[in-house]
């Protein structure tokens, strides 16, 4: 196997209807001039990232008709930008903005190394370490100890470290009775040979006692009209509290009216506290993460006890767990349930994995926390889900360690992605879609590219990618590996936003025939058109996708019947007649299902 360092595929480029002629004057073509001209408008308009990214591309296809000498000047643009963002981003405090900046400039300096002689991309006047450490000193100054504990503890874990973090941290996990992160703080110390004391806390009250920290979410919409009668409208959840300022986590789904741009009715929150069951308490949503079900608010009260010790270890099927929360209307509140885990890396969330529990739950537990038998936080709960009737999950702590930070930021939690969906070939991950006008697009990712490595991460499975790219706070250019027949191929990526529903960002942007391979894992390509309909071959079907459930076959013969998207129920159907290898090509009539929401996205 050979490397090829810097290797990419032509980033299309940008064309205005009425550029395409030469011409003979000796000047560029306007296309290539367009070209340039757009890349210049990005460094300007404060799109370095992005700028870069398609200067490499140029860089790196050998037809380009940019000269060598205007790539290098449009590059040093680019980073000198990128430099004065930097700047901008320390004086302001931005901190991590400020790292994301660091981590471009080194990545763009490592992968100029191997590809086009340029500027190597130095000159950043910050280091990560100061940066995160900084990050930490301001949220702790702001009193967001949670954030600033759980920021710590990533950075160390992934950047050099003195004693005196280390005591910061120690501090911190202390306050905030971390008994956790006061273990993993102990361990990096003696591995280090720091020779620093660490306290220890006491132990964890009974379940009764931790009651305390329980409220009853209360979402008041109103009155509901059902068939002439007036109902009131109101969503109960749980939830609890994480800090001594008055935070609690709760599901996204309990207080979603309070923040969904598209609910056009009334809609008041508040919170019952266990010590008071008949009072309402205003809260307000401090941030929200949709993809997650999560959602972080904020009241004006002291509570009675705070769940912030999480537990040292990974669960595994069998062990024992402990749900409170109210199963139903407010006379059920403060309810003890346990059970055992009956499973974990659930798979039906687009990003991570869930726990499964077999603990009684109901509606009203939703956002309520999940602890194993010493009491220790593992998750929270959520139920109630259609398809999953009589099944209950939990969203593993593990996940919201690393999204606490951004919903204490405030607003809806963003993501960042590469733009392509996989799947499992044996052990690798095989790029089945590339989303038009996606990082990865621009990077020219191919379908059929078997994924190696994203910065520093080796590519392992699906949710190790996920979970890595959420150690990312702000758009970042990052190196991204790929094998494609026998070569491997390092291109530079840059990180954007990722959309909460990319399927339907596919239907939007591609052709239908294209966003059938994310939705049901059916490539199909048009062989002939009547008056009313297509036909069409299968070109590809993806191995454990709902075609390749439906026993349909690469060069089956199909017929397209009906198409179609269910808002309400978050659905995608696909009516086919399809002749069956398998079955003697005999017709026969295939409905396809999907939901919107696909965990293969990265």
């Amino acid at each position: 196997m050979r490397v090829v360092a810097g290797a990419l595929a032509v980033l299309p480029l940008l064309a205005v209807a009425g550029c395409a002629s030469h011409r003979t004057d000796g000047l560029k073509t306007p296309t290539t001039a367009y070209v340039v001209a757009e890349i210049e408008r990005q460094i300007a308009g404060g799109e370095s990232l992005t700028a870069m990214q398609r200067i490499w591309a140029l860089e790196s296809d050998s037809a380009t008709q940019v000269g060598a000498d205007e790539l290098a000047g449009l590059r040093s643009a680019a980073l000198s930008s990128m430099r004065d963002e930097l700047e901008l981003a320390w004086q302001e405090q931005r901190y991590l903005d400020a790292a994301a900046l660091v981590q471009s400039l080194a990545t763009a300096a490592a992968v100029a190394a191997a590809g086009p002689a340029a500027d190597d991309g130095e000159g950043a006047s910050r280091s990560l370490p100061e940066l995160y450490r900084h990050e930490v000193r301001r949220l702790t100054a702001a009193e967001d100890e949670v954030s600033a504990l759980l920021l710590g503890l990533r950075a160390i874990a992934e950047q050099p470290f003195t004693a005196a973090d280390l005591r910061t941290l120690r501090d911190l996990a202390e306050r905030t009775g971390n008994a956790r992160a006061l273990s993993l703080l102990a361990e990096a110390a003696a591995e280090r040979g720091l020779a620093l004391s660490f306290p220890e806390l006491p132990a964890l009250p009974p379940f009764a006692d931790m009651l305390g920290g329980m409220v009853t979410v209360w979402v008041d919409r109103g009155v509901e009209l059902r068939r002439g009668v007036g109902i009131p409208d109101r969503v109960i959840g749980s939830g609890f509290f994480i800090d001594r300022r008055g935070h609690l986590l709760t599901n996204y789904h309990v207080i979603q009216s309070e923040v969904d741009p598209t609910y056009e009715g009334y809609s008041r929150l508040f919170v019952r506290l266990s010590s008071q069951a008949d009072k309402r308490v205003p809260a307000k949503v401090v941030g929200y993460d949709r993809i997650f079900d999560l959602a972080l608010l904020k009241t004006e009260v002291e509570p009675g006890y705070v769940f912030g010790s999480a537990a040292a270890n990974a669960l595994s099927p069998g062990d024992q767990v402990v749900a409170i929360g109210t199963p139903g209307d407010l006379s059920l509140a403060k309810t003890v349930t346990s059970g055992i885990i009956s499973a974990t890396g659930r798979r039906f969330l687009q990003m991570g994995d869930a726990l499964q529990v077999d603990a009684p739950l109901n509606p009203g537990n939703s956002g309520g926390p999940l602890l194993n038998a010493s009491g220790e936080l593992v998750g929270v709960t959520f139920a109630g889900l259609e398809q999953f009737e009589g099944i209950n999950f939990g969203i593993s702590y593990h996940w919201i360690q690393r999204v606490l930070p951004k919903l204490y930021r405030g607003g809806a939690v963003e993501h960042l992605w590469l733009g392509i969906s996989v799947h499992r070939d044996g052990d690798a991950l095989v790029v089945t879609y590339v989303l038009p006008g996606s990082p990865a697009a621009g990077a020219g990712v191919v379908p059929g590219d078997r994924l190696v490595r994203v910065a520093h991460h080796v590519v392992e499975d699906i949710v190790g990618v996920q979970r890595h790219l959420l150690g990312y706070h702000a758009p970042t250019l990052v190196e991204l590996v790929v094998e494609r027949d026998g070569d491997r191929l390092s291109r530079l990526v840059g990180l954007e936003r990722r959309p909460f529903s990319p399927v339907e960002v596919a239907l939007q942007r591609d052709t239908r025939d294209h966003a059938l391979v994310p939705l049901f894992g059916l490539g199909v390509q048009r062989i002939g058109r009547t008056l009313v309909r297509e036909e069409h071959r299968v070109t590809r079907v993806v191995p454990g996708s709902v075609a390749d459930e439906s026993r349909i076959s690469v060069d089956d013969p199909v017929r397209i019947e009906e198409f179609g998207v269910d808002q309400a129920s978050r659905t995608a159907w696909l009516r086919v007649l399809v002749k069956k290898r398998r079955a003697g090509y005999l017709p026969a009539s295939v409905l396809l299902a999907a939901a919107l929401e696909q965990n293969h996205f990265l």
